[in-house]
């Protein structure tokens, strides 16, 4: 598990499996909202034991990518960009 501090008391926090045999888990990103989770996404590549997320959090719509390095998915990555929304 690894979480990035965002603005505002916001969190987001990449979460993977143990089980390095089950190739149909997928990496999952859970958006927090001071404290609350607010939004779950499944990336639809990479193995779900794997992953790398890299956050650029200043200006006002903070990204993340998500890069699998291991493997057959090691070129995979994935942008995520946080926008609010009503």
């Amino acid at each position: 598990m690894q979480t990035v501090e965002l603005p505002d008391q916001r969190k987001i926090t990449l979460l993977l499996g143990r089980d390095e045999q089950n190739f149909s888990s997928r990496p999952v990103l859970e958006l927090l909202d001071h404290g609350v989770t607010v939004q779950w996404w499944i990336s639809p590549q990479g193995d779900g034991w794997n992953g790398r997320l890299t956050c650029e959090v200043r200006g006002p719509e903070p990204n993340c990518v998500l890069v699998d390095s291991v493997g057959m998915h090691s070129n995979v990555a994935e942008m995520v960009i946080l926008r609010a929304g009503g």
